[in-house]
């Protein structure tokens, strides 16, 4: 007798007796595990982050636009110049926070940066863009921007004076011979 037939004459009842049981059993071996319920674990853990999205819990009101200060405003070299990358003295970047959400967004004139902030006692925040260019001749190059800094004190409202300070960084990647080439990484102040 083959398996498909011996399959037919079993009742679909008894497979669901024994389906409830099976999923019983999962259930408890999978407490505490991360899926289902997060058992003992009190969550605040920073291991723990397959429990639910992160969350900030204070000093996060970080919203709002920052003007940037660069310790050296030196202009940039003329292969950033050609790149289209400049130094953003006195520009704004605005950052956008969706409640108390560690992921962000934020702009730098039309650069579009993604990012996150974190931390318990110091809050950083890292915010990154890749602009891919189009060279006359063979693929794309990308320039990739990342901004990291650690803000003075974490804001608890939109409303109040924040800062950070950091780290502005522009490199140029993907770079064949006779491509300009452009590296920066300049020391900032941002303040709100």
């Amino acid at each position: 007798m083959s398996d498909a037939v011996s399959r037919e004459k079993k009742s679909p009842t008894a497979v669901t007796y024994l389906r409830v049981p099976l999923l019983l059993v999962t259930a408890m071996l999978t407490m505490g595990s991360g899926m289902g319920n997060p058992g003992c674990g009190s969550g605040d853990d920073k291991d723990d982050d397959d429990i639910g999205p992160e969350r900030c819990e204070s000093g996060c009101a970080i919203s709002g636009a920052y003007v940037f200060r660069f310790q050296d405003a030196t202009p940039l070299s003329a292969d950033c110049g050609l790149l289209g990358v400049s130094l953003p003295e006195g520009e704004r970047v605005v950052v956008v926070q969706k409640g108390s959400e560690v992921d962000i967004t934020a702009t730098l004139g039309e650069l579009q940066l993604t990012g996150s902030h974190y931390g318990s006692t110091t809050k950083h925040i890292v915010l990154r863009a890749i602009v891919q260019l189009q060279r006359r001749e063979g693929p794309p190059t990308e320039l990739l921007y990342l901004i990291e800094g650690q803000f003075t004190e974490g804001p608890e409202s939109v409303d109040a004076p924040a800062s950070f300070s950091g780290t502005f960084n522009a490199n140029h990647v993907n770079t064949v011979a006779g491509d300009p080439e452009c590296r920066v990484v300049r020391r900032f102040t941002a303040t709100r």
